[in-house]
């Protein structure tokens, strides 16, 4: 990653880099280690241990004392304040760092009360080093410490935190993706990934709760800056949107850094202001008192090439409407999954707050296309022709609407923006969600043209099938108007409007099909989901 300077502090320079890695592992143990991460598995013992000197030397360099696994355990909806990105484990001397440490530790998971799950009752769990994210230097427990995110398992291997399904998830959609893809354009795709732009706004106060000074708060946020540059947060943009609060736009990147680098910026917020003797507030609420949501834009990557960008030539074109059509048939079949992924304790569907009904916003012209594409002629010979003629005169430029504003999803010209995830919370429930639910689909076209004799015909007659079936998903008006929910009842939409009722979306025959059938959760996982996110906060 290319060096860049916030003031006198050298962008992720808290991060290990591949270039220290590089200089110091051999060229062997290299080689082993890119093969494992590419291959998505565990590296062996011996490279671990060969690394763990590597990580030794590295910390001693950046003034640690001790490492730690650095996990984010499951917690009940309520929970949406600085406790939730708490650092969680026990410190260890460095000393203590080898390849079998490195790999795995045995952590204590919080004590749920959840009958089933171990003898006593209580979950006890070891955490996995995630060797596809990056490991840094930070403070915590009073020291400069190693930290190696890390998943949270019980002793069955089950998902004890978001991590795990999310990582899961990501090779589920990876597979089933670039295999369609090569289908479609003969063209070999290195990689199939979900990427994601999220926007926070915070607002900052004394201790006490009184209006912090304007040079504090000038100060508190350019050193906030500074610490996130260290850890490599790359932000696209820094903006005062009032007195009192700020708003930062991280930059887009997959969905395991997207959610790496919202949990760091994150803990540094909250612990940058204990330390500055300020409150920052992330779940700001409304007028009405419910919590307001972080705008999050994905976008689908093949590679290094956003598959929903302006398409320029036939292939673009057949990947752009693939993708669209891919997710409109995901958003329609899984919207309570949706809603789950947007579940907090609080209002919704109040002002500022995404509506209860999961509805896209694709604008105008976007929907003509598709409205096209749905309507190809039953002559084979009449459809080729129109086939030709829509693909050789995609030149739109599609826009979103004004009222894509009022919308929980929208189009944007390049991605899809979510106003759905909750203002304070992680990316990888969402994350995971997405990633699973666009597998299925992605694996659905491929039922439709493996055997067929002209994949193009075949896909644009399954993808026209699929905006006639799931079109109603699509809605370019005012989704908080009474109209609409009426409109959404006749169409069959759900209006799943109580965190509750979202809660237990995961746990539907549905759900538990396709997230088992993709082997991202199994039903005993989901079920333990269900019973810690609905804990009151009182039994932590």
């Amino acid at each position: 990653m290319p060096e860049q300077n916030v003031g006198a502090i050298s962008f992720a320079c808290a991060v290990l880099s591949e270039d220290f890695i590089g200089r110091r592992l051999s060229a062997d143990n290299r080689e082993r280690l890119r093969l494992s991460i590419e291959a998505g598995q565990m590296p062996c013992l011996a490279v671990a241990d060969a690394l763990a000197a590597v990580l030794r030397d590295w910390a001693r360099s950046q003034r640690a004392v001790g490492f730690l696994h650095y996990v984010q355990p499951l917690y009940p909806a309520e929970i949406r304040e600085a406790a939730l990105f708490s650092v969680r484990g026990e410190p260890s001397d460095l000393m203590e760092l080898t390849g079998e440490t490195l790999i795995m530790r045995r952590t204590p998971a919080p004590r749920y009360p959840s009958p089933g799950v171990s003898s006593s009752g209580f979950l006890f769990g070891r955490s996995l080093w995630d060797f596809r994210s990056r490991i840094f230097i930070s403070e915590a427990f009073g020291n400069r410490l190693l930290f190696i995110p890390a998943q949270l398992l019980d002793m069955d291997n089950g998902a004890l935190d978001d991590r795990t399904p999310l990582l899961r998830s990501v090779d589920a959609l990876n597979t089933a993706a670039v295999r369609l893809l090569h289908i479609i354009s003969r063209r070999d795709v290195p990689r199939f990934s979900l990427h994601a732009g999220i926007t926070v706004r915070f607002s900052i106060a004394l201790a006490g709760g009184l209006p912090a000074g304007a040079l504090q708060r000038r100060v508190f946020v350019s050193e906030l800056a500074q610490c996130l540059s260290a850890l490599g947060v790359v932000m696209r943009t820094l903006r005062r949107v009032d007195a009192f609060r700020f708003e930062i736009g991280l930059e887009s990147a997959d969905i395991l850094s997207a959610h790496n680098a919202l949990l760091n910026f994150f803990d540094t917020l909250y612990r940058s202001a204990e330390a500055a003797g300020l409150q920052v507030c992330v779940p700001e609420a409304n007028a009405s008192g419910g919590v307001l949501s972080m705008p999050s834009e994905f976008f689908f990557m093949a590679g290094s090439i956003n598959t929903l960008a302006q398409p320029d030539d036939r292939v673009s074109r057949l990947w752009f409407l693939t993708m669209v059509c891919m997710f409109l048939r995901a958003a329609d079949i899984y919207a309570p999954l949706l809603r789950y992924a947007s579940a907090y304790n609080g209002g919704i569907g109040g002002e500022g707050q995404p509506p209860a009904i999961v509805s896209v916003n694709l604008g105008a012209e976007l929907t003509e296309l598709l409205l096209r594409l749905a309507e190809l002629p039953e002559s084979r010979s009449a459809r080729r022709r129109r086939i030709s003629e829509l693909l050789d005169s995609f030149t739109e430029v599609f826009r979103p609407s004004l009222e894509s504003l009022t919308s929980p999803i929208a189009f944007t010209g390049n991605g899809f923006e979510f106003r759905m995830l909750p203002a304070g919370r992680l990316a990888a429930r969402l994350g995971f969600v997405m990633n699973t639910i666009l597998a299925d689909s992605a694996e659905f076209l491929i039922s439709r043209l493996i055997d067929a004799e002209d994949p193009e015909c075949a896909l644009l007659e399954a993808l026209g099938g699929i905006v006639r079936e799931h079109g109603r998903i699509v809605f370019n008006g005012n989704a908080y108007t009474e109209l609409w929910v009426k409109e959404a009842f006749e169409r069959g939409l759900p209006n799943i409007a109580s965190a509750e009722d979202a809660l237990s979306q995961i746990v539907t025959d549905a759900s538990v099909e396709l997230f088992e059938r993709f082997s991202v959760l199994s039903r005993a996982e989901l079920e333990l989901r269900k019973t810690v996110e609905q804990l009151p906060r009182m039994m932590l």
